[in-house]
């Protein structure tokens, strides 16, 4: 699936390219309304869209319904909800939803993309405990 408008320029020609979403992701039928960008670090393993917006509450809603639709359930939580956990079966996403400025920056990823930690700490494998100094 190519995502309309979601383009990268080429350094080159300045010519643009559509970014194509990964079969994984355009599966789950994420919401497009506000979609600014896919950004092209998406892969299998991970999921990357800036929205427009400042309501990280209603982008959570969104995608949240999205992921029940296709059979995730919630099932973690870290930083006061700011990044959650969907699993389906052995199947198990981790996300979270950054705001800069006016922009929404979600981000989907299971245990192989590239934020790892977060997805094993929600869901277990890492055990988050009080800072220490390391010397």
């Amino acid at each position: 699936m190519v995502v309309p408008g979601c383009a990268k320029k080429s350094a080159d020609a300045g010519a643009s390219s559509a970014v194509a979403m990964p079969k994984r992701w355009s599966d789950l039928r994420l919401p497009t309304d506000g979609l600014q960008q896919l950004l092209p670090r998406t892969n299998d393993h991970q999921f990357y869209a800036d929205y427009s917006g400042g309501d990280d509450a209603a982008l959570w809603e969104k995608v949240s319904v999205a992921l029940g639709k296709v059979g995730y359930a919630p099932a973690c939580s870290l930083f006061e909800g700011r990044v959650r956990g969907f699993a389906k079966g052995g199947d198990k996403l981790a996300a979270k939803v950054d705001s800069v400025a006016g922009t929404l920056a979600l981000a989907i990823f299971d245990d192989h993309g590239t934020e790892a930690l977060l997805h094993g700490a929600c869901f277990g494998k890492f055990k988050l405990g009080p800072p220490q100094q390391i010397k």
